[in-house]
């Protein structure tokens, strides 16, 4: 409201991709769509391009959360462009991430590799740590879910170092239950109930109850 009786442009924009964002986050997907909606129409009319990319991104999040995969793949792939023109290198792993995740639900698992290596190499050339266990993880699934469990295993490891590294309890649970999976898929079933156990008293720990 401030940012419109001073027809300060720039601060709208932000506050409507900001609303779009906490919509999301409590599902309430209609109000989300429709400020990020007005967001990105207001940050195109203007020239805008970080509100541009920022609403684009959103859109795409809220696309796959209500699972029009489509429509999230054409939102992440516009946003990628445009990061990449701008040389947001953070921007470009969050979306690469993104398409690496909808493409696994797809299973379409060589864009998930494609776009999960893409992702990989940017957060470690930046230090964005999470976000490359992130990467790993999601590298580590795709190969489980192609029956490459020595591949998958080799990147939960890695996954689970770094979490560990930087004490990330979720990241080392996800980790701890993915080795499970590829194990489980190995059928060497005392390795996975190992992992499944050191997952359970993670998730214990940080009070993860689903």
């Amino acid at each position: 409201e401030i940012a419109q009786a001073n027809h300060d442009q720039q601060s709208e924009i932000k506050a409507l991709n900001n609303l779009g964002q906490a919509y999301y986050f409590v599902r309430e997907y209609p109000k989300a769509i429709e400020n990020c909606e007005r967001a990105l129409f207001l940050a195109d009319k203007h020239q805008d391009v970080h509100g541009v990319s920022v609403a684009l991104t959103n859109l795409g999040l809220i696309s796959y959360a209500i699972g029009e995969f489509k429509p999230a793949i054409h939102y992440s792939k516009t946003a990628l462009d445009i990061v990449k023109s701008t040389k947001d290198r953070e921007g470009e792993a969050t979306l690469l991430g993104n398409l690496a995740v909808t493409y696994g639900v797809l299973r379409n698992y060589k864009k998930t590799i494609e776009y999960s290596q893409e992702q990989l190499e940017i957060d470690q050339e930046i230090g964005f740590r999470k976000d490359e266990g992130n990467a790993l993880g999601n590298l580590g699934n795709a190969y489980t879910a192609l029956g490459n469990y020595t591949k998958a295993i080799e990147y939960h490891l890695k996954q689970l170092k770094l979490s560990k590294e930087i004490k990330s309890f979720q990241g080392e649970g996800n980790a701890l239950g993915n080795l499970g999976n590829a194990y489980d898929g190995l059928k060497d079933y005392s390795m996975a109930v190992n992992y499944y156990q050191q997952q359970l008293a993670i998730l214990r720990k940080i009070g993860d109850r689903r």
